[in-house]
């Protein structure tokens, strides 16, 4: 069964490919099949963005799609940036910049509780369709620590393992992350659904 990732991230398909190890699966990406245009991402949630790139590339492929959409929910900022983390500071999507403009941000908040939250959206041209959202849960810092990960891993601390995002090991953060959970729920779903 081919599966394709909607994305040209070949990390994002590192992980997918590595959690269908023993499956008959074979993951592509965008690039992979020759897909190059802009999916504009119109929705008001991880959900409806995850939706639309994965219902646009099953249809224009026929093709079993999967598509994610991730972000930083912060609570006293009223989830933001959330569907709009990776433009949060404007063009300079850099990390230091965007971890900049939330330190800033948050100066004097008490309340430095905030979420990682990807949702998967499962498109299969034959009408089956299903979501699933993994979370972290975290704390917003003050000031940008460890040298690891990208976007907002240096100001997003771990409780459980006393260090930030961009502290931990590949392995470590991989173990934990948003898109970690969501993809076993998905796995668990695709189980039942699929004699794979």
């Amino acid at each position: 069964m081919d599966i394709v990732l909607a994305t040209h991230n070949s990390h994002k398909a590192a992980e997918i490919t590595e959690m269908f190890k023993g499956y008959s699966v074979n993951v592509q990406t965008l690039s992979d099949i020759g897909f190059s245009e802009d999916i504009p991402e119109t929705g008001q949630s991880f959900e409806e963005n995850a939706f639309i790139k994965a219902r646009t590339i099953a249809k224009k492929f026929n093709a079993i799609t999967l598509a994610d959409d991730s972000g930083l929910a912060v609570d006293v900022l009223g989830g933001a940036p959330g569907i709009y983390s990776a433009r949060y500071a404007g063009d300079d999507t850099s990390k230091e910049a965007l971890c900049s403009k939330l330190i800033s941000e948050m100066t004097n908040k008490s309340n430095r509780n905030a979420s990682f939250i990807t949702v998967m959206a499962f498109v299969d041209p034959q009408g089956i369709e299903q979501s699933f959202e993994g979370r972290v849960e975290g704390a917003i810092i003050d000031k940008m620590t460890g040298e690891n990960g990208f976007g907002y891993d240096p100001v997003f601390y771990y409780e459980p393992y006393e260090k930030t995002m961009a502290q931990m090991s590949p392995q470590e953060k991989n173990g934990i992350s948003h898109r970690h959970r969501a993809l076993e729920k998905m796995k668990e779903w695709f189980k039942t659904q699929y004699n794979v």
